[in-house]
């Protein structure tokens, strides 16, 4: 609106807005932050005597020019915050005067030319947060006069060359969240002007160089968290006299901190004089004992990390006053001795783990006396003590009268209590603590009722008060806590039937009531709890019939009944139990046949009914005969056939137990590729366990014929639904299904115990359940990866369309061969477009045409579908995309560049499955906040 309004034809441009002139020539043009959109033209290259060009923060997209080569009087080119794609330019580097060159926050990818060394005038750079990929080009250590220099938040990978630490002029180098790996040249810390460094979150290994700080006397910050950096802290960081921050945090350090960091007195983040603000150094393998008198050089610490290393000795008391202190973490170490009496003083303490180390309670009492002090952090909400033999008895004043007593604590969100020794019983005064909605009391010598207190934290989701010495009966106000999603009560001294109002608590998740004394009959109200998933009510003395309501329990994972006196058959509704995976009934008075139906539990990995009076057969969960699927598929007919695939027929069964299956039937016309397909499947299906992989109920299989029965899916496939059903699917319905597929692949890819690759990722392999769950299917193609990381190879390819590049030229398979694939199906999930669609050929593909509309064009792409679900009638114009760009449309530039992510021509510079899930969720959380949106429905 301001250049409309402003830059008229009739009027001098040299008094337009952002335009500056010398004798009549345009030498600069700030135009930043106006929201423009469009392409950046190479007609700019026509003002010969610009120095300056400012086009920050707008919505620029498509390339950058080649022509600002021409520009030889350039000074400054700042672009950062905009949609700017294509490389970086290779004429830049004839801006020999350039000075300020900041391409930030667009995404520019490829590599960085080798050629932009010849910058020698150079004194910023910045290609931050950009999708560049590649190797840092040794060439940049030319940079003779370069100040500042920010590649971080790309895909750059290799080692850092050692040529950067010709850059003598430095004083800030920013290469976080690359992927980088080998060594930290020790050439950078001999650059004496560095002021601050951040190399963290890459994969960089080693040891820390041995001249850090030897040479670097103005170094402020140091960044080397994240990586795999091993060794001891050098001696000589001591040396660099102003340094405030450094962060350690997530390596392989190991020794002692150097006790001359003393020194350093303008730290900010270790172990030291006034300014120390932040120490972090947890997730190392740091030991040694802290300074005795460290909290009396801390006035100004608020955040103290050591948790997870090998410290040792006692907690200094000193700590007591350093009363700036927010967050104190010391967690799993080996500290000992008494917990300091006066931290109290700490009254803006917020959070205080000091779990899993020796710590006790002062020897010269009974009492927690530690805790009286505490009463005064009125801001803590995190205290955690467990697992320390603290050996005392809640003390008096902490469940005293407010001020003085426990009320004081009524930000406390999180009380960890647990594996202490404690005595006595609980402080009535746990009634002011409202914010408390955790609280774990396990394993300690607690005696008494359970108190009513309890019930009157209305916002408690979880309370553990297992192993300890309780008597009495559960509370009848437990029916208070409707917000309740874990309970255990385990291994006290209850007594007397679960009250009625218990069967109330719908939000349940699971309870543990096992080793007590408690007795009664099981109601049918049992089957309210919907939500509940583990269930152990062993070792006590209930008794009747099981109730038939517990087949309502469909979210049941583990159920252990074991050691009481039930009686009856065991309920056919047991069958309806679909996702257990643990059944325990044993030690019981149990009687009739064992279910045969229980067979049907294809996820139940640990049955046992042993001591009880059952008679029958075990169910049995192997194989089911051919003779059963000729009847399940009323003899394989057309009529049960759910589609045909190149390795086989599927067909929709009925099982024995009335189970709805799918049968998939080998094609043995080619008998060696089929009994290759089906033993890969098998391999596959029979040892992975995930949500989101289509599931193995059972396998027939003889010298002539081979079948899978699998889960049965009733909404058919993702194909299906891309291209025949007439429903669309929403944009969110879309985002779903891609997220389930991501979060299936990248299970196989890195959390099985060898890398698993799908090799045939599609629509037509992507099945959804009755909510429209996807689950990845047919693996007959699938490879395992060997786990020393050699390669495989093979001749049997993917789906045309689909494959990656590098399959067809040596049959090379990898994860990244499915991450390609991913980024197909992505495409055509969005477009609609198959990649075999009569519009693609060899002079364009579903890659290139998505390419070349990203981001301007997307609504040209698109299906038609998801366009009409973003856009209102009032603007469905055909406007790009990135004009006005409002949320969704931001959210689906996101999901196409994530897409061109996938699909880099080198399987190296491929973002991996870990990557893309933590894309997809992200962009699954911004849509589902989206107003216009409605969450996934459910289609029949």
């Amino acid at each position: 609106n301001i250049l409309s309004t402003n830059w008229i034809p009739t009027v001098d441009f040299c008094t337009w807005y952002g335009v500056s002139c010398t004798n009549r020539r345009i030498t600069a043009l700030h135009l930043s932050g106006l929201s423009l959109n469009g392409q950046i033209s190479p007609d700019i290259a026509n003002m010969s005597h610009l120095v300056e060009l400012d086009l920050s923060g707008n919505n620029f997209n498509g390339i950058l020019p080649n022509e600002l080569g021409f520009l030889r009087n350039l000074r400054t080119l700042n672009v950062t915050n905009n949609s700017l794609q294509g490389t970086i330019p290779y004429n830049l580097s004839q801006c020999r005067n350039l000075q300020e060159l900041d391409l930030s926050h667009n995404f520019i990818a490829g590599n960085i030319p080798e050629n932009l060394g010849r910058l020698r005038n150079l004194r910023y750079l910045g290609v931050d947060h950009n999708n560049l990929t590649g190797k840092i080009p040794p060439s940049l250590g030319n940079f003779s006069r370069l100040e500042y220099f920010y590649l971080h938040e790309n895909d750059l990978f290799d080692e850092i060359p050692s040529d950067l630490g010709k850059l003598t002029s430095l004083k800030v180098i920013g290469l976080r969240g690359n992927n980088l790996t080998g060594s930290i040249p020790p050439s950078i810390f001999n650059i004496s002007s560095l002021r601050i460094v951040d190399l963290s979150i890459n994969g960089l290994s080693g040891r820390v160089p041995e001249n850090l700080g030897e040479n670097i006397p103005n170094l402020e910050r140091l960044f080397l968290d994240g990586n795999r950096i091993s060794g001891e802290i050098p001696v000589f960081l001591s040396n660099a006299s102003k340094l405030n921050y450094l962060f350690f945090t997530e390596n392989d350090l190991s020794g002692v901190i150097p006790q001359d960091f003393g020194r350093l007195s303008n730290l900010i983040c270790l172990f030291n004089i006034t300014s120390l603000q932040i120490v972090k150094f947890r997730h190392n393998y740091l030991s040694g004992e802290l300074p005795r008198d460290f909290g009396n050089w801390l006035p100004n610490i608020q955040e103290i990390f050591l948790s997870h290393n090998q410290f040792s000795g006692e907690l200094p008391s000193s700590i007591c006053n350093a009363t700036n202190l927010v967050h104190f973490e010391v967690s799993n170490n080996s500290f000992s001795g008494p917990v300091p009496m006066m931290l109290g003083q700490l009254t803006k303490l917020e959070h205080l783990n000091l779990q899993v180390n020796s710590l006790v309670n002062s020897p010269l009492s009974t009492h927690l006396d530690f805790l009286d002090s505490l009463v005064n952090c009125r801001n803590l909400q995190f205290l955690i003590l467990e697992s320390n033999p603290l050996n005392g008895i809640l003390p008096e004043s902490v469940e005293g009268v407010i001020p003085h007593g426990i009320g004081n604590l009524s930000s406390l969100f999180f009380l960890g209590l647990s594996g202490n020794n404690l005595r006595g019983e609980v402080p009535s005064s746990f009634v002011s603590l409202q914010n408390l909605e955790r609280i774990y009391l396990t394993g300690n010598e607690l005696k008494g009722p359970i108190p009513n207190v309890f019930c009157s934290i209305k916002v408690l989701g979880i309370l553990h008060l297992g192993e300890n010495k309780f008597s009495g009966s559960i509370p009848e106000c437990i029916q208070n806590l409707t917000g309740l999603r874990e309970v255990s009560f385990a291994a006290n001294n209850l007594s007397s039937s679960i009250p009625s109002v218990f069967w109330e608590l719908v939000s349940v998740g699971g309870f543990n009531f096992s080793r007590n004394r408690l007795n009664g009959i099981l109601p049918t109200e049992f089957g309210n709890l919907k939500a509940v998933n583990i269930i152990d009510l062993s070792y006590n003395d209930f008794s009747g019939e099981i109730p038939d309501s517990f087949g309502s329990l469909q979210n049941l994972l583990t159920l252990d009944m074991s050691r009481n006196k039930f009686q009856g058959r065991i309920p056919n509704s047991l069958s309806n139990l679909i996702v257990i995976e643990s059944l325990d009934m044993s030690s019981n008075a149990l009687s009739g046949n064992i279910p045969p139906s229980l067979g049907s539990l294809r996820d139940l990995n640990y049955l046992n009914l042993s001591f009880n009076m059952l008679e029958g057969e075990i169910p049995n969960k192997g194989t089911i005969t051919y003779h059963e699927l000729v009847k399940a598929t009323e003899n394989f007919s057309e009529s049960t056939l759910l589609g045909r695939g190149s390795s086989g027929t599927v067909y929709k069964a009925k099982l024995s137990d009335n189970t709805l299956a799918a049968v998939k039937v080998f094609d043995m016309q080619y008998s060696r590729k089929a009994l290759k397909n089906f033993d890969a499947e098998c391999e596959v299906l029979s040892n992975v366990r995930h949500r989101n992989l289509v599931k193995i109920i059972s396998t027939c299989s003889n010298v002539e014929f081979k079948a899978m029965i699998l889960e049965y899916m009733p909404n058919g496939s993702l194909d299906e639904w891309l291209h025949s059903r007439g429903i669309p699917l929403s944009l969110i319905e879309r985002v779903d299904i891609l997220i389930d597929v991501a979060t299936a692949v990248e299970y196989l890819h890195h959390d099985y115990t060898v890398p698993i690759v799908h090799c045939d990722l599609k629509p037509s392999n992507v099945l959804l359940d009755e909510d429209m769950m996807a689950r990845v299917a047919d693996f007959g193609l699938a490879k395992i990866l060997v786990e020393d990381g050699e390669l495989v190879r093979t001749k049997t390819l993917g789906t045309i369309g689909y494959i990656a590049p590098e399959y067809g030229m040596d049959g090379q398979v990898s994860t990244k061969g499915d991450v390609y694939s991913f980024g197909i199906l992505l495409l055509e999930t969005l477009t609609g477009k198959r990649p075999t669609d009569d519009m693609f050929g060899e002079d364009l593909s579903l890659h290139q045409w998505v390419s070349l509309s990203f981001p301007s064009g997307l609504r040209e792409v698109l299906d038609y579908n998801i366009v009409s679900d973003l856009i209102s009638v009032k603007d469905s114009s055909s406007a790009p995309i990135n004009e006005k760009r409002n949320g969704d449309e931001e959210i689906l530039v996101s999901i196409v560049h994530l897409a061109l992510l996938c699909l880099k021509e080198s399987p190296d510079e491929r973002i991996d499955m870990r990557g893309v899930v933590v894309h997809l969720k992200k962009i699954g959380a911004e849509l589902n906040s989206s107003k216009r949106l409605s969450g996934r429905k459910t289609h029949t």
